[in-house]
């Protein structure tokens, strides 16, 4: 291939590139800030309510929850709906499709200049017109891959907090990280700096409630339901915090509501995991237990099953 064949293939690699980048960038730009159907103010999609608030009827119905647990399991279910959507003041329609399209042309304009103006500065463009010799670093045998899933340097993670204080994220992975040693006293007094410097972060506050319960015995009354409560109200998919609150409210007999948390839990993890088969187990367990709890009381027997003990439900 001759090299104005090969500068040929580079450019309209080049070209192909940016039209694939500009691919990605206009289309939200031209919808003018569109919201997707079936989406709320805050981007919350309000299918998964409805279809948790449609398992709640069929539980009642199929006698898997009393009239109170529905009504407990319902509220708190509006109440998390109601904190995702935060409608706000949108400007009119005409003067933000306006404002988008101005942008998408500018975009248009300045992303190949950009590109270019990097390349010009930063690329070989001696490259382009002749052959470069390997480097004896080329040359050399490549290092080994990192593997994906390394162990965790508990002293480095340690050090880095040290060294950064402020660093939230690094604070979060030593609380985690000291759980899984078996040192909650340690965990509960990173995942307060943590949530002192991550107070938006609903994994840091569903981890600080399994550190305080823990402490605790494993029992989760008090402030580590607090803190679950606050986890799901900024993400109600936090795998954590859906797990404790299964766990709570089994250790107090709330079969049905255990059920309701683990089976939506169980819903988010990937089907093949063990973890997603322990908990759609306790979910069933959960669910037959509450069942067995309502035919009882139905009947007028006062033969209610006694409350599980803490270490009964899903880890």
């Amino acid at each position: 291939m001759t090299v104005f064949e090969e500068a040929t293939v580079f450019w309209s690699l080049v070209a192909l590139l940016v039209a694939l980048g500009l691919g990605f960038v206009l289309p939200p730009l031209l919808r003018g800030g569109r919201r997707e159907p079936g989406a709320g103010p805050a981007g919350v999609n309000e299918g998964v309510y409805r279809d948790q608030l449609a398992e709640l009827d069929a539980d009642l119905q199929a006698g898997a929850l009393t009239r109170d647990q529905y009504q407990t399991a319902r509220t708190e279910l509006a109440e998390r709906l109601a904190l995702e959507l935060h409608p706000e003041p949108t400007p009119a329609a005409g003067s933000t499709a306006g404002a988008s399209r101005r942008v998408a042309w500018a975009v248009v304009v300045v992303l190949p200049t950009l590109a270019l103006a990097l390349y010009l500065t930063l690329g070989d463009r001696e490259a382009l017109v002749a052959p470069r010799a390997p480097s004896a670093v080329e040359i050399a045998d490549p290092p080994p891959a990192l593997a994906l899933d390394t162990a965790v340097d508990l002293p480095a993670l340690e050090a880095r907090v040290r060294e950064k204080p402020d660093d939230g994220e690094g604070w979060f992975l030593l609380g985690r990280e000291y759980v899984s040693l078996e040192r909650p006293q340690d965990a509960v007094s990173a995942f307060e700096a943590a949530t002192a410097r991550l107070p938006d972060d609903a994994r840091v506050w569903s981890g600080y409630a399994e550190a305080l319960g823990l402490v605790s015995g494993g029992g989760l009354d008090g402030r580590p339901m607090e803190m679950v409560y606050r986890a799901l109200d900024l993400d109600s998919q936090d795998e954590k915090a859906l797990e404790l609150a299964g766990i709570y409210h089994y250790q107090h007999g709330n079969y049905g509501q255990a059920a309701y948390y683990w089976r939506y839990l169980a819903r988010l993890l990937p089907a093949d995991s063990p973890l997603a088969r322990e908990i759609a187990a306790a979910a069933a367990d959960a669910r037959s237990r509450a069942r067995a709890a309502f035919e009882a009381e139905g009947a007028g027997s006062g033969v209610v099953t006694p409350p599980a003990t803490a270490g009964e439900g899903p880890r």
